[in-house]
């Protein structure tokens, strides 16, 4: 599998509409997986952000 070229890797600010790739990523990843709500329970506390990496406008990792 050929490694992606990281200087096309883009960081940008999470948002509402990231969340199905978000989950994706997530459920993919984790046996205890996050769901929606949880996330967005998170997020919606004054001292967190997230944040997505995209390559080719595809989401590819979450923080």
């Amino acid at each position: 599998m050929p490694v992606p070229d990281a200087s096309r890797t883009q960081i940008r600010w999470l948002i509402r509409r990231d969340m199905d790739e978000v989950l994706t990523i997530e459920r993919n990843s984790f046996q205890f997986a996050w769901n929606e709500e949880e996330f967005l329970c998170c997020l919606r506390q004054r001292n967190c952000i997230g944040t997505v990496a995209e390559l080719d406008h595809k989401i590819v990792g979450f923080m």
